[in-house]
């Protein structure tokens, strides 16, 4: 539940992901850890890091390819879960 002085986090528009580079994918996951509740560990997002993942391939990334990647299910599955709300609410946090 929020309180008076947090915010729901908006999700980036897809066409605003599609354009990232492999740092701006870390960047995003790094600052949007805790809000979004993904509960990736430092280690987890380095092995997407390490992977150099731009925005347009991080939207064609599934739960399997994470976990092709060796990142364990429950993050592989966080993180595809994020991909499918960026990619089905076009950046819209009402449903949050």
């Amino acid at each position: 539940m929020l309180t008076s002085t947090q915010t729901p986090i908006s999700l980036p528009l897809r066409e605003e992901v599609e354009n990232w580079d492999p740092e701006q994918v870390i960047k995003f996951l790094t600052d949007n850890n805790d809000g979004l509740k993904l509960f990736l560990l430092p280690e987890h997002i380095k092995k997407v890091q390490d992977q150099y993942v731009s925005g347009q391939a991080f939207l064609n990334y599934t739960e399997q390819k994470f976990i092709q990647d060796r990142l364990p299910r429950g993050p592989a599955s966080s993180i595809a879960g994020l991909i499918a709300k960026i990619k089905g609410e076009q950046g819209n946090s009402h449903n949050s």
